[in-house]
This record gives structure tokens, C-alpha cells and sequence, in this order.
């Protein structure tokens, strides 16, 4: 798996997951969450939300692409080595084809992209 080392030498892709999906009580119509009043807010994200890992198969989505869940030191290392990397570290990108993604240059060196195109995504 990629180590984020340097854009130059990263030629992985890799799929980042949450590592946890809402599944709040408001959402839910059969009433088989129940959410107390006096949890903290780690309490009621904790009961209000569920692994990934248990929803996903990730060997089979690993098949395709490499899963690296959004709190693993993984993901917490290409984020800050992107950070000191600055321009060349991270884009936000909106309707560009994963082979524009591959063949332009102006994308070759970029550590991170975002293809939500929303920053607010990370």
C-alpha cells in the first residue's frame, strides 16, 4: 500500500471511507435505536452510528481499489504530508473523468484529490 511519501512516488489509488455511517434514531421509523438524554455527544455519535466495516464487504471493494478508512494513521499521514505539500498536496475536483484524473499532468503530482468536490467532505 502507498505510504504517501512524496506525490512523485505515489502511483496508488486508494478509496477513503468514513469509518462510521449515521444511522440516528430520527431516521430510523421502527423505533430500534434508542438514544438516551444524558449521553455526551461521543456517546450519542457511538450509539447513533455503526462501523463501516460491518456494512461493506471491504476485501471485495479492496478487489477493485485499496480502502483506507478516514481514521487510520494511513489516512492521517497522506492528510498532513498533503497539508505541508500545499498546492501540490490536495485539489478539489468536480466533473473530471478518473481518466483526465490519470492522463493530465496537471493532476500527476497531486497527493490528494477530492472528487466529491466538496471541501467541507474532509
Amino acid at each position: 500500500m502507498c505510504k504517501f511519501c512524496t506525490p512523485s512516488n505515489c502511483t496508488q489509488l486508494n478509496f477513503v471511507m468514513p469509518s462510521r455511517m449515521c444511522i440516528n434514531p430520527i431516521h430510523n421509523n421502527k423505533g430500534l435505536f434508542h438514544q438516551s438524554d444524558n449521553a455526551n455527544s461521543e456517546e450519542r455519535w457511538a450509539a447513533s452510528s455503526c462501523a463501516m466495516d460491518s456494512l461493506y464487504d471491504l476485501e471485495l471493494i479492496s478487489n477493485t481499489v485499496p480502502v483506507v478508512f478516514d481514521n487510520s494513521e494511513t489516512w492521517h499521514l497522506a492528510l498532513s504530508t498533503s497539508l505541508k505539500l500545499g498546492s501540490r498536496g490536495m485539489a478539489h475536483v468536480q466533473k473530471i473523468t478518473r481518466v483526465d484524473l490519470k492522463e493530465k499532468s496537471q493532476y500527476s503530482n497531486i497527493l490528494l484529490i477530492n472528487r466529491t468536490a466538496s471541501p467541507l467532505a474532509w
